[in-house]
């Protein structure tokens, strides 16, 4: 098909004024802040502190680091903290039911901020607690850096968290260094490094449901009263196991294996245990193979 000179215009001219619609409906609709705030690039201004905070939170990790933003996984027991209006705060753990734990503690009490300077105080039976930090919102967590040197972190209750990162391609042998002791451990594919404090460090699978997580911890060899601890001439592992009530039936809920570190009064532990709360026999037999790959670097 031909077209004259003023038909080829106009085709043109309809054709550029399509995209130059589709562009501003684009660029002018609402856009939603990782803080769960509405805004359009005219008002981008996140909300004040004072409003962000209000809400429900889950706590997501702890971090050592005073500019943390992000955790590798989330913290293995769950702890929420609910900000209201009126100044007041619950906190607790938030325990899965069936556990011999049971439906888990709050404690109730005020907040207050002062610029980003926050203070959460709770009395009760005589005694006063208060916990300051310093709070901030971002990208959609609230992240409060004690005074202590600890930075909790914090997500949005039901918000979908990011996809792990490092999650392991194939099984392998991975080392790692925690509270001055290395270590290594075998892990199949699946798992990434998903917890990190000064004594405790936690490995998870990406489906987390069907599968045990393990635990890796380093801490003081208890000392005689008036002596010293043995000394440690050569790593050898000790197996045990704990046990809990999980829904009126006392079950096996972890499995560790732990030895001393030589030439210190360390020792290390591997444990092992599944979020639904208990180890069926599979589970136990994974726990087995995973802590007794355990090995000192020499």
């Amino acid at each position: 098909m031909c077209y004259t000179r003023t038909e080829m215009q106009l085709l043109v001219s309809r054709t550029l004024l399509g995209i130059a619609l589709v562009a501003s409906a684009c660029s002018s609709s609402d856009k939603t802040k990782d803080d769960g705030t509405s805004e359009t690039p005219a008002t981008a201004k996140p909300l004040p502190l004072p409003q962000a905070i209000l809400g429900t939170w889950e706590l997501y990790c702890y971090s050592r680091l005073a500019n943390a933003t992000s955790c590798p996984g989330k913290y293995d027991r769950p702890g929420l903290k609910t900000f209201d209006k009126d100044g007041s705060i619950t906190s607790g753990m938030a325990i899965k039911s069936g556990t011999s734990s049971g439906s888990g503690m709050t404690m109730r009490g005020t907040w207050k901020l002062d610029g980003t300077n926050l203070t959460i105080t709770f009395k009760g039976g005589g005694m006063k607690l208060k916990e300051r930090s310093r709070a901030r919102v971002h990208n959609g967590l609230l992240i409060l850096a004690r005074t202590d040197g600890v930075t909790e972190i914090y997500h949005r209750q039901g918000a979908t968290l990011p996809a792990p990162k490092g999650v392991l391609a194939r099984a392998g042998r991975v080392t790692k260094r925690l509270n001055g002791v290395e270590y290594s451990v075998e892990l199949p594919a699946g798992y990434f490094f998903a917890y990190d404090s000064k004594h405790r460090q936690r490995w998870d699978h990406r489906q987390a449901a069907g599968h045990v997580r393990v635990h890796i911890g380093v801490s003081s060899r208890p000392r005689p009263v008036g002596g010293e601890p043995a000394p440690c001439e050569r790593a050898k592992l000790s197996f045990g196991s704990s046990s809990s009530l999980v829904d009126g039936k006392r079950r096996d809920d972890s499995v560790s294996a732990h030895t001393c570190v030589p030439g210190s009064h360390q020792s290390i532990t591997c444990s092992v245990d599944h979020p639904r709360g208990y180890l069926n026999d599979a589970d136990k037999a994974a726990a087995r193979r995973l802590c007794g790959s355990l090995m000192l670097a020499k």
